[in-house]
């Protein structure tokens, strides 16, 4: 019976160092409420590059879960032409920029683009006609909402030299993502008219997600064989003694 108990503790130890393989595993960071001014560049560079004592890095996704516009867009005529606006459309541009500079593009082959949202206005009826001199005040509230986590917008990264700008050597911070909202009027535009885009809010929830093939840490590998060898011993044991 002790030579049988011997027999199953070593069994279970080594099943317990086997069963230690490496196992995949996801980080997830995420950065919500990001204030969007249209038609400007926002730069994005709170996340944090990836550990590498966790394990191998094998993809880098960004996720834009929803982005919002709301407010008041001004369409100014100004003294020469008129104009007839048939839609007001949005554009969420996403591009990723070197960690260090700032300026250099990497990891993303292109620049991802949404589809183009027409956003309604509560307050007049499109298309719409916009006389010399005259301003036009669009509301955007019907139609606020360019993303939503029913359709983000997402983009993952695998190859090899890309991965290596999230594990950076000497650098905090992962690649820093920028984005551009671009709102404007569509139709038939005549003059030279202008915008006034600061009645108009924009917010984006943003994630980076780590996928990663997890190590166990070397005390776990310790402590597992430290039980084998001991079940191995005890078995060596039963075995002198019968």
């Amino acid at each position: 019976m002790r030579l049988l108990s011997a027999r199953f503790l070593l069994i279970a130890s080594t099943g317990a160092v086997l069963s230690m393989s490496a196992q995949a595993a996801t980080l997830t960071q995420s950065a919500n409420a990001l204030s969007l001014v249209p038609n400007q560049d926002f730069s994005q560079y709170s996340f944090l590059t990836f550990n590498s004592s966790l394990g191998t890095l094998n993809s880098v996704t960004l996720r834009i879960d929803s982005v919002s516009v709301a407010g008041s867009l001004i369409f100014n005529q100004e003294g020469v032409g008129s104009s007839t606006i048939q839609s007001i459309e949005s554009k969420l541009y996403v591009y990723q920029g070197d960690s260090q500079s700032g300026v250099l593009y990497n990891g993303l082959a292109t620049d991802l683009v949404s589809a183009p949202i027409t956003l309604s206005s509560a307050n007049l009826s499109l298309p719409l006609s916009v006389a010399e001199n005259s301003s036009v005040t669009f509301t955007l509230t019907d139609g606020q909402y360019v993303l939503t986590s029913s359709s983000p917008l997402m983009v993952t990264l695998t190859e090899a030299a890309d991965l290596a700008d999230y594990c950076g050597s000497g650098v905090s911070y992962a690649p820093e993502f920028i984005f551009n909202l671009e709102v404007g009027l569509v139709g038939s535009i005549g003059g030279s008219p202008t915008y006034d885009y600061s009645g108009v809010s924009s917010l984006a929830n943003v994630s980076l997600t780590y996928d990663y093939t997890a190590v166990p840490e070397p005390s776990t590998y310790g402590l597992a064989l430290g039980a084998l060898a001991l079940a191995a011993v005890a078995l060596r044991r039963r075995k002198l003694m019968s």
